[in-house]
């Protein structure tokens, strides 16, 4: 898969929706995101000896995936999207049939390993679905322009999803608890999750939602610190703490045990303190794909039939919630005619194509 100007005359919308996600799939398994990169490579500039040679190694495999376009990693983990649009997005039925659809045709054009098996029975479809899967985490937003969806792409793996953990603290141990916490649960993973690792750490809400968090905060763009204050704070003191543990790059010691610390928080019942940290390994593979309706077709369906609408479509480098993303960020665009049949009807499962995977909302 190549990262030029796709346009696309020929299918349906759904086909278009699902070649661009695919596209990022493949791309996210083979090119880091650059704030991981260049992370990377001041940590390689800043540690020695053993730590120093595994960082450059590991850089090494990083120019070498790029160039063959193969997989950094053996394990291409299982795929997790978060979607979100406006509640106005006309399209959104059309995106949802294409989620399955687009992991697919990734696992068979990059190709992927296939990771997706029966729990009770090892059974192991080939093509990475299955029951819940792909994972989909949607979420409507009416702070999104109504012509606009993006949705996040994530592969994750499973070594740095094992050592992962939530615990109910008990109020009264405070923020105290929760960095011991932290800090035990690094320690423990020592290796496993393939350091230097992103940690992302989730406090407050219930189980659920405190596990939540600490994944999404886990692929946010390193380097960056949390808008809130306390929170920034506690970033900076775990990164740090974390960093002395001592457990170094793939665990064989060293100053570079974590690349960042990225901590979300939500208000919690007062008998309740939830927490739970979440690993990204040292390649945190994900990407943006940006969809826009182009020539004001985002109206009603009487506005939608007027003149020709087009889907344009952008791939953009790492986690971008926000925004279009720097000229150096885009990896891939595309552009499709939509067909007036599809401005004013809804996706159906007789174009081809069969609705995504699991999803918590």
């Amino acid at each position: 898969m190549d990262s030029g100007r796709r346009v696309t005359e020929k299918g349906t919308l759904t086909d278009f929706f699902t070649v661009m996600l695919a596209e990022a799939i493949s791309r996210a398994a083979w090119d880091v995101p650059a704030d991981v990169e260049k992370s990377l490579r001041a940590a390689e500039r800043e540690e020695e000896g053993a730590a120093r040679e595994v960082l450059r190694s590991l850089i090494e495999g990083l120019d070498t995936a790029r160039r063959e376009k193969r997989p950094v990693c053996q394990d291409t983990g299982t795929v997790v999207f978060y979607a979100r649009a406006s509640p106005t997005f006309p399209y959104i039925s059309h995106l949802t049939l294409s989620l399955s659809p687009a992991v697919e045709k990734a696992t068979r054009e990059t190709p992927l390993r296939p990771n997706t098996v029966n729990p009770f029975t090892g059974e192991n479809p080939g093509d990475n679905s299955g029951r819940g899967m792909p994972v989909v985490h949607w979420e409507l937003s009416g702070d999104l322009p109504g012509d606009e969806a993006r949705v996040i792409v994530v592969l994750k793996g499973g070594g740095s999803e094992n050592p992962s953990r939530t615990r109910m603290l008990d109020p009264v141990e405070g923020m105290d608890g929760v960095r011991r916490f932290v800090l035990e649960t690094v320690a423990e993973a020592g290796g496993r999750p393939c350091p230097p690792v992103v940690v992302g750490v989730g406090i407050g809400g219930g189980m659920a939602e405190a596990a939540a968090m600490a994944k999404r905060a886990a692929l946010k763009p390193v380097g960056e610190r949390n808008g809130d204050r306390e929170a920034a704070a506690l970033e900076e003191r775990l990164l740090e703490e974390v960093n002395s543990l001592g457990i170094g790059p793939m665990g064989l010691g060293g100053r570079t045990t974590a690349l960042d610390v990225k901590v979300e928080w939500a208000s919690r019942h007062p008998a309740s303190l939830p927490a739970a940290v979440a690993f990204q390994c040292w390649i945190d593979r994900r990407k943006t794909v940006l969809f826009r309706i182009k020539n004001g077709v985002e109206g009603g369906v009487g506005e939608r039939e007027k003149g020709e609408a087009r889907m344009e479509a952008r791939i953009l480098d790492g986690w971008v919630e926000e925004g279009t993303g720097t000229p150096d960020a885009i990896q891939g665009t595309g552009e499709f005619a939509i067909s007036p049949r599809e401005r004013i009807g809804e996706a159906k499962e007789e174009d081809g194509s069969r609705p995504g995977g699991g999803s918590d909302g």
